[in-house]
């Protein structure tokens, strides 16, 4: 080849070396993979569709895969992927730096993101465009004029089950036991409600002390890839359990923060676990409370046995210990909120609140146990 055909032809792909057509290939598939992320976000499908095809059935399939697998190990399955990725893609890019190749790099890169990005929606992420709890369940709207009376009856229930359970559980806190019970409850409640329901696992996995309250202003998390449910070990036991319950409601396929809420107490409620039920109870009583007015409040909190009280500034403490600096936490709040309203919940991080109104409309259904 002469020199002036040499410097014609640098910096194009040359189709005959091996690297060539597996650039193109990657370019084409990762147009394709984000292609159909994106058309999934701009034109969701029905609703009912979604429910039939992929939330029970395609999710609860591919949950018996992932989750035994998961299960194998003892910490998040998904950090260790993940990480491994951006360690692999940080060695390239300095091996790039220093020996070229940044554009095959840069390639592989976007490749490998979209891979992430689909395998969310194909794992777990389609979820979130399900039917939600209120036509799954068939739970009637309360009327405005019953809202303050159906609230302090919800309180004084949750306040019967937090002295009834306390009693029974002493001393005697197994939180493995606990959580295992309300992951076999969510289990029934589920096929009680005709909804097929997905592999579950036994317990959760946990964040070292205050890493995912400092860090991410969180106290639980789902992640999703490998439908691992975790929680931030620096939490009291009776907090740890009654997260579990919501975490556990995300890894069943309620992907909105209301519904898992909603559907985590309703399975800790109707376990067979006193302490499962009592933290459950505990957890959202705390929750409830301060929507209620101040006399009645204080009338209420009479009502709490001393072992509650003890756990409940345990909570507070653990998350007064754990919090992370204002601009964190102000920016973390700010990112949830935009992800989930990217996902279709207007109300984004408000979504929370909803627990309540859908525990109160169960209740007025004769759901609650």
């Amino acid at each position: 080849m002469s020199n002036q055909n040499r410097y014609r032809n640098r910096g194009k792909v040359d189709r005959s070396h091996p690297y060539g057509g597996w650039l193109k290939t990657q370019l084409v598939l990762s147009f394709v993979l984000f292609g159909l992320v994106t058309l999934w976000l701009l034109f969701p499908l029905k609703p009912s569709l979604v429910e039939d095809y992929y939330a029970q059935t395609i999710f609860p399939f591919i949950s018996q895969f992932i989750v035994p697998l998961n299960s194998l190990i003892a910490f998040p399955l998904a950090l260790v992927v993940l990480g491994l990725i951006i360690l692999i893609a940080i060695t390239n890019l300095i091996r790039a730096i220093i020996f070229g190749g940044f554009v095959r790099w840069l390639v592989g890169s976007i490749f490998m993101l979209s891979i992430v990005a689909c395998w969310f929606l194909i794992s777990w992420g389609a979820n979130y465009q399900r039917l939600p709890v209120t036509d799954l369940l068939k739970l009637d709207a309360i009327q405005a004029e019953e809202q303050q009376m159906q609230l302090e009856n919800l309180a004084n229930y949750l306040l019967d089950i937090i002295e009834l359970d306390q009693s029974q559980i002493g001393d005697y806190r197994d939180n493995q036991r606990a959580i295992q019970a309300i992951s076999d409850s969510l289990t029934k409640v589920l096929e009680q409600q005709n909804i097929n329901p997905p592999k579950l696992a036994d317990d959760v996995k946990y964040w070292p002390k205050g890493s995912l309250l400092k860090g991410f202003s969180a106290s639980g998390v789902m992640l999703p890839w490998f439908i691992e449910p975790t929680v931030d070990a620096g939490l009291p036991d009776s907090e740890v359990v009654a997260i579990a319950a919501h975490e556990l409601a995300h890894a069943a396929g309620f992907a909105t923060e209301g519904d898992a809420d909603f559907i985590g107490t309703l399975a800790a409620l109707s376990s067979d676990s006193p302490y499962g039920r009592y933290s459950a109870a505990l957890r959202s009583y705390r929750l409830i409370s301060s929507d209620l007015p101040k006399d009645l409040k204080s009338q209420l909190d009479l009502r709490l046995p001393e072992i509650a009280k003890a756990d409940w500034n345990d909570t507070y403490y653990a998350y007064l210990q754990y919090q992370a600096p204002k601009w964190l936490e102000q920016s973390n709040e700010t990112i949830y909120d935009s992800y989930l309203q990217s996902q279709g919940i207007e109300e984004g991080i408000r979504d929370y609140s909803r627990s309540t109104q859908l525990l109160i409309q169960a209740m007025q259904k004769g759901l609650l146990p």
